[in-house]
C-alpha cells in the first residue's frame, strides 16, 4: 500500500494518461491499483507501468502510466489534482 500525491495529469497519444506527483509514503509496482472514492463512487484503476518523469527539489517526481480512460474518469482524475491518492495490490491478480 502506498501515498501518492498528484501534481499533474495528461495525455500521451495512443498510449493513454499519466498521473505525475511524488511518492508520500509506502510502495508500488505495474499491477496495483488507484483506489478513488468519491461523491459516494468507487473507482479503481490499474496502474500499467511507473516512469521515472524529474527530479524537483530533491525529490523524485514518479509517473503512473493508467492507459486510456473513459472522459468522465479523466474529468475525475483532473479534479483531483494536489491531491493524496490510496494506491494498493491487486489481490486478484497477485
Amino acid at each position: 500500500m502506498a501515498l501518492f500525491k498528484i501534481n499533474n495529469i495528461f495525455e500521451i497519444t495512443n498510449r493513454g494518461y499519466v498521473l505525475t506527483g511524488i511518492i508520500v509514503e509506502g510502495d508500488f509496482t505495474s499491477g496495483d491499483l488507484i483506489q478513488l472514492d468519491l461523491n459516494a463512487n468507487s473507482i479503481r484503476l490499474k496502474i500499467k507501468s511507473i516512469e521515472g518523469v524529474r527530479h524537483s527539489s530533491g525529490e523524485a517526481v514518479v509517473g503512473l502510466m493508467l492507459g486510456p480512460l473513459e472522459n468522465n474518469v479523466r474529468m475525475l482524475l483532473e479534479s483531483i489534482t494536489t491531491q493524496t491518492i490510496l494506491i494498493t495490490r491487486d489481490h486478484m491478480n497477485s
